[in-house]
């Protein structure tokens, strides 16, 4: 009897158990750029700007986005 069960339960769970999900999708993030995590930050552009927030240093860049970049 737990055999067929088994069987029938082990047939129904195997397409979820094999379908590939990214790192983001397992912990609920979604792919999103954040910043960059330095040790020291320095202007990339004209466009970059220096912010301290909550005892942080944080560059913005109002041209490209990839050059957030956050001290810690």
């Amino acid at each position: 009897m737990f055999g067929a069960f088994s069987r029938i339960a082990s047939k129904a769970v195997t397409p979820i158990a094999q379908k590939q999900t990214s790192a983001f999708a397992l912990n609920g993030l979604g792919a999103t750029r954040g910043m960059k995590v330095r040790a020291s930050v320095k202007k990339i552009c004209e466009g970059c700007s220096s912010v301290k927030r909550r005892g942080r240093v944080f560059i913005i860049c109002s041209k490209n986005q990839k050059h957030k970049q956050r001290q810690g």
